[in-house]
């Protein structure tokens, strides 16, 4: 049986969600193996913080100097 990602979620890098496993709608998943923290993610803020992400990294690609 595959895993279920409820919809907000957000799966941290390198988490590992096991087969069968269901995280529920705006919950976060973290660690080896992921553990599941139920309603800590505010409804619509993944795609606040995506663009976010997005913005930070048009920043630092303009603005940051490699220093040697």
């Amino acid at each position: 049986p595959m895993a279920v990602i409820g919809e907000g979620c957000i799966v941290g890098a390198n988490a590992v969600v096991t087969q069968g496993t269901h995280v529920p709608p705006n919950s976060m998943v973290l660690g080896v193996p992921g553990k599941i923290r139920e309603g800590v993610v505010e409804p619509g803020s993944t795609l606040e913080n995506a663009e976010v992400y997005v913005a930070r990294g048009r920043q630092y690609k303009e603005k940051l100097r490699r220093l040697d």
